[in-house]
This record gives structure tokens, C-alpha cells and sequence, in this order.
């Protein structure tokens, strides 16, 4: 938890100023969580953080064929 704060207090500015760890061990939990989502990309503002890198993977991925997770053999072993 304590790297997700110092994280939050590394990237976030609340009305241009700042923060510090401090100010978010006094914050109200929702506010924390809220902060949290947006910075780690999972909140509904998730334009506010782009990842330009993560895009790029993410249309590399969809156009490359996936590769079957299906282990099975295609043909029954032997009997003996």
C-alpha cells in the first residue's frame, strides 16, 4: 500500500499543488481509492494517464494470431 501512496503522491496535483505522502495518509479512504484508480489506469478517467506504450502493445497484440492454450494431443495414446 505504502508504494501505491508514494506513487499517487508522485504523479497526482490536486488544484496544481502537489502532494506528499503525508497528505494522503490524511485523505479520506474514497478520495485514496479514487486517486489510486485513476493514477493505476482502472478508473473511468483513464484519458487523464495515457500509456502510449501500453496502446501500442495493445494493438500489436490484437493483430498478431493467438496461439491455441489447447495441450491435449489430437490423437489417442496407444493401448497396450
Amino acid at each position: 500500500m505504502s508504494v501505491s501512496f508514494a506513487l499517487i503522491a508522485e504523479v497526482a496535483r490536486i488544484g496544481g499543488k502537489p502532494l506528499v505522502y503525508e497528505d494522503l495518509l490524511d485523505m479520506d479512504l474514497d478520495d485514496v481509492l479514487t486517486l489510486e484508480a485513476e493514477v493505476m489506469g482502472v478508473g473511468d478517467g483513464q484519458q487523464n494517464f495515457p500509456s502510449p506504450a501500453a496502446l501500442h502493445k495493445e494493438a500489436e497484440d490484437q493483430s498478431q494470431p493467438r496461439p491455441s492454450s489447447d495441450l491435449s494431443l489430437s490423437a489417442s495414446p496407444s493401448q497396450s
